[in-house]
């Protein structure tokens, strides 16, 4: 703007606090409603999800932040204080639903918020009442909620005390050579950290604590997966829906392998993994998606057993009520599972070059 301002020269004319305050605002108000609609237009298309993110102000206030997200994009809904309600299931529901309403219940394909007890019961609620929506917990909250009980699995058995320094961990572990030499410099001796108690501990930790550097290599190798997975359910690089239930299969997989499939020191962090997944992650939507997904479809080695048919089957017996709609998404299925038609051979070159 100010670049904009230099190369006009003298004589510019500036904005009255009348135009800047009414004029101007008005034409920005109409373009943003004008932007708006073009998405609205496309959650008609294909669908959205309504998103929740709470934070707490400066006032200690619960605000909580309602977004739609759609594949032209995520947009703003509208912020509110919900410091009185938050913890209400009846009150959330209310809320809830009034917002699908305004969204339009066509529309909405699902709900995501956080998986509080009090999100959980609306979420039940809101499904018994909109019966083509679907409710599911935020696949990266879940993820923060298994590392923490990692954290404290690794803590209970004395390997770490933090729950939530993983990244830092890693990379002190790949500076350990580094931290060794310098810790046995004779700049380090010469430093007046040294001598100082810190600088003492910290470098008898580094260099002479027999179960530290061990510690930090198991730990690593239970969390490092499931890091993975929260970098993609977290990111913007692609839309993750129809990633996780394969990214958390690979997850557990490599873990069984970071400790040579010996059950007795993978298992309790597995048992951790797969509690938060089955009570809460596990959701038909990531199942279908899944199955969906041309990427892991037209892979050889993709296998749809009786688990992923049957989450496969939840989502269209509850998107597609009727005998008819079902019966022309069979049809469809069995061409999309030969890649004929519009699933056709193009659309398998493609999926596999994009790998």
């Amino acid at each position: 703007m100010m670049d904009s301002v230099a190369n006009y020269g003298k004589g510019l004319k500036l904005p009255t606090y009348h135009e800047t305050r009414v004029t101007f605002l008005k034409k920005e108000v109409e373009n943003m409603h004008f932007t708006l609609d073009k998405y609205k237009n496309e959650w008609k298309k294909t669908g959205c999800t309504l998103m929740l993110d709470g934070w707490t102000d400066n006032r200690e206030r619960s605000i909580t932040n309602f977004l739609v997200n759609s594949p032209k994009g995520t947009v703003f809904l509208k912020s509110i204080d919900t410091s009185d309600i938050s913890k209400n299931a009846e009150n959330l529901f209310q809320l809830l639903d009034s917002l699908v309403q305004e969204i339009g219940e066509e529309n909405v394909v699902q709900v995501v918020t956080d998986s509080a007890s009090a999100y959980v019961s609306t979420g039940e609620k809101l499904m018994e009442k909109r019966l083509k929506i679907f409710w599911n917990p935020c696949a990266a909250h879940c993820i923060d909620l298994m590392l923490h009980d990692i954290g404290r699995e690794l803590a209970r058995q004395g390997v770490i005390r933090f729950a939530t320094a993983y990244l830092t961990l890693k990379n002190i572990y790949q500076q350990k050579i580094g931290l060794r030499s310098m810790f046995a410099s004779e700049e380090w001796a010469k430093s007046p950290y040294a001598k100082k108690s810190d600088g003492i501990n910290v470098q008898l930790i580094v260099l002479s604590d027999p179960k530290f550097w061990p510690a930090i290599k198991f730990c690593l190798k239970c969390v490092i997966p499931l890091v993975k997975v929260l970098r993609l359910v977290d990111g913007d690089a692609k839309p993750a829906m129809g990633y996780i239930y394969e990214a958390m299969d690979r997850a557990k997989e490599q873990i069984r392998k970071n400790f040579n499939d010996m059950q007795r020191r993978y298992r309790p962090i597995l048992r951790i993994i797969e509690t938060r997944w089955e009570l809460q992650l596990h959701r038909p939507l990531h199942v279908a998606a899944y199955f969906l997904n041309p990427k892991f479809h037209y892979d050889p080695n993709f296998v749809a057993n009786e688990e992923v048919r049957v989450g496969l089957y939840e989502v269209i017996e509850r998107m597609c009520p009727t005998t008819l709609e079902r019966c022309r998404i069979d049809l469809q299925l069995e061409k999309f599972d030969k890649a004929e038609g519009l699933f056709g051979k193009e659309m398998t070159i493609l999926t596999r070059a994009k790998k």
